[in-house]
């Protein structure tokens, strides 16, 4: 498997993951299904996550991420050093 597809695999697994772990909350939340959404099999699931909290705290790790590009650098720093309003 290329670097590509795996990384492609990973992300469609994260994105189903996420999904189903906002719209049912992780106890509910169904491997089967996560897979089936991401169109990959349960073993190619425990090739990227050990769990399903591993895909939980991938997810929210990706969501960061994202939220984190969309930052100005400044606001980016601020948040890394937790200098940011209402911050302790």
């Amino acid at each position: 498997m290329s670097n590509s597809s795996y990384q492609e695999t990973h992300e469609r697994i994260l994105k189903s993951g996420l999904a189903a772990f906002l719209e049912e909350g992780f106890e509910k939340a169904n491997l089967r299904r996560i897979c089936k959404a991401a169109g990959v099999t349960t073993g190619a699931f425990y090739k990227h996550f050990k769990d399903k909290g591993g895909a939980l705290l991938g997810a929210g790790r990706a969501a960061g991420e994202h939220d984190s590009q969309k930052l100005t650098p400044r606001a980016r720093s601020e948040v890394s050093l937790g200098t940011t309003k209402g911050s302790p």
